[in-house]
């Protein structure tokens, strides 16, 4: 995602799929989500309880359970701003039919796309700045389309993210996550 529109259109395109979400204001992937978060905790917390609980934290066995509820602290956080965040408005095209088909690769149902003629699919993808790619799944640009206004949420990241400490994140960067996400994953392969 490379620009306002596509990160904005993204957003969008999960708000357009709320008819999903058996009556919950919020869409499946969004439920499956939360579901499969869920289950990972509770199975987390039993496994915890079932084998670590008798170690000192000394020993080393609790670390697994305190980094995932680092974790899981620091990602809860981020979704509610991300989630529920004050944004200002965003105009924005989307595609008619959920997904905008039309900036694909050229494939064997249409050779000629305005791409010019590909002989080699990865020739696309050879060139820095991937050729004559743009991708824009989330959102048209052609004239006329019915705009309508959306969450910009690619300007709060940017508001969030500006400082190199976020305070209202408890402290932790997004260097932080990542490396305590990488910590979780190895402590789980032990």
């Amino acid at each position: 995602m490379t620009s306002p529109d596509d990160f904005n259109g993204y957003g969008y395109f999960y708000v357009r799929l709320y008819w999903t979400g058996f009556g919950f204001q919020a869409n499946i992937v969004e439920e499956y989500i939360l579901l499969a978060a869920l289950l990972h905790v509770v199975v987390a917390l039993k496994r915890t309880w079932d084998i670590s609980i008798n170690y000192t934290l000394n020993s080393g066995k609790m670390n697994l359970a305190l980094s995932g509820i680092s974790l899981l602290t620091f990602m809860m956080i981020h979704l509610y701003q991300f989630r529920f965040g004050d944004t200002k408005p965003w105009k924005l095209c989307p595609p008619p039919y959920l997904l905008n088909l039309d900036t694909l690769p050229p494939g064997p149902s249409k050779p000629d796309a305005g791409w010019g003629t590909v002989q080699d699919p990865g020739q696309i993808f050879r060139k820095g700045s991937f050729g004559s790619l743009h991708l824009n799944l989330f959102w048209v640009d052609t004239p006329g389309c019915e705009s309508v206004y959306v969450r910009d949420i690619y300007r709060m990241e940017f508001e969030i993210f500006q400082p190199l400490i976020d305070e209202r994140a408890c402290g932790l960067t997004a260097y932080d996550d990542l490396s305590l996400s990488v910590n979780h994953m190895k402590l789980a392969c032990r």
